[in-house]
């Protein structure tokens, strides 16, 4: 058997391409959020004498519907069931500062475990885990929705010795602060600039014929509604031909060889 120098076209038909997505986004193709556009905003765990006032604030899109999310805690010490506590959400964010809101989980008097480590898991309806925080130390969850996954810890804490009254709050630059005077029921992130909206995406070159057993290098780039380009976005490659050519992760394509 032989093989030939044939040449084959590799049309644009042949391939599919699909953008990458945030993860949770239920409003489109989005890129270049630093944050889920739902999250945990805020909370409460620990301050001198017996906890109190012990709350999780989640911020979201004005209207989502929250109904079916939970919050789940974790014991970050524990190496058996290490969930200890689930709150289900309902209904939608109200529009608490224009386009996001936001709505105050409350727990009893020591209702949130005080750490060393602890976490805290944001669940969607669909059982995704949106995000799995953790104060005063990381963890790999052994059970519940975040089972396998290691936590983030937001890198500030509560010492027990504060007052009431504070809490540890996340700002428009996705960063933690506090403990600082707490602001459960107001926005601490409505300055935050919304993820782009991927909207097309181009291909390039939009046409090309490629040589059995050569390559050749494919591009793709996001454009949003308005024809500006999306940054921080990443591309999936796939051949609907296999016949024709293969494709690489990084989109290059290789020509099938054809026997004569």
């Amino acid at each position: 058997m032989r093989f030939g120098s044939r040449i084959r076209p590799l049309p644009l038909f042949a391939f599919t391409f699909i953008a990458a997505v945030t993860t949770g986004d239920a409003l489109g193709l989005q890129a270049g959020a630093q944050a889920p556009l739902v999250r945990i905003a805020e909370f409460h765990y620990d301050n001198g004498g017996t906890d109190a006032g012990e709350a999780i604030e989640i911020s979201a899109p004005a209207g989502t519907s929250l109904t079916g999310w939970q919050i789940v805690l974790y014991n970050g010490s524990s190496t058996a069931l290490n969930t200890y506590d689930t709150k289900t959400l309902s209904g939608s964010a109200p529009a608490t500062c224009g386009t996001r809101g936001v709505v105050v989980q409350t727990y009893a008097v020591n209702g949130i475990q005080n750490g060393d480590p602890d976490g805290i898991a944001l669940v969607d309806p669909g059982g995704l885990v949106v995000e799995f925080l953790s104060y005063e130390g990381t963890f790999t969850a052994v059970s519940g929705p975040a089972a396998g996954m290691t936590s983030t810890d937001i890198g500030v804490r509560e010492a027990g010795t504060e007052a009431l009254g504070l809490s540890l709050q996340r700002g428009s630059d996705d960063t933690w602060s506090g403990p600082v005077p707490h602001t459960f029921g107001v926005c601490n992130d409505e300055d935050a600039e919304p993820p782009a909206e991927v909207a097309s995406v181009t291909v390039s070159p939009a046409s090309a014929t490629i040589v059995q057993n050569a390559t050749r290098a494919f591009t793709a780039s996001a454009s949003d509604a308005d024809g500006g380009a999306v940054a921080g976005i990443g591309f999936t490659w796939t051949s609907s031909n296999a016949s024709v050519a293969s494709v690489s992760p990084a989109g290059v394509a290789t020509g099938v060889a054809v026997g004569e």
